[in-house]
């Protein structure tokens, strides 16, 4: 297991592990775009099974706080972005209310039915 980030003083975060941070993808758990000052670990996830028993996999990235959310340990970050990852919108441009999931590498969200990237509230 890699981990990105500044280091948070766990002993898994060896320097030998350390990756760069991956901006350019986003959460694994949440869904959200990663940023340049997150922090987290990049996992093997499964994406097909092979009938020789072998796996392919990507690796995929999730920020430290929904790893923590995931195994019990609930931050304040981490029901923040939960509630961002399950609240709904209406589209702008053509008017269905939807919920955020596709986003775009910002973090914004990408209304499924047009394509129309919203912008968030400030």
């Amino acid at each position: 297991m890699k981990w990105f980030g500044a280091d948070w003083g766990a002993p898994c975060c060896d320097a030998a592990d350390h990756v760069d941070t991956p901006t350019d993808t986003t959460c694994g758990y949440c869904g959200l775009a990663i940023k340049a000052d997150d922090q987290g670990f990049v996992f093997p996830f499964i994406t097909q099974l092979l009938p020789n028993d072998e796996a392919l996999c990507v690796m995929q990235p999730w920020h430290l706080d929904c790893f923590l959310q995931n195994t019990g340990v609930v931050t304040r970050r981490a029901r923040e972005r939960e509630a961002a990852s399950r609240a709904t919108f209406v589209c702008a441009h053509c008017q269905r209310e939807q919920r955020f999931r596709a986003r775009d590498t910002a973090g914004r969200p990408v209304c499924e039915d047009c394509g129309y990237v919203q912008e968030m509230p400030r």
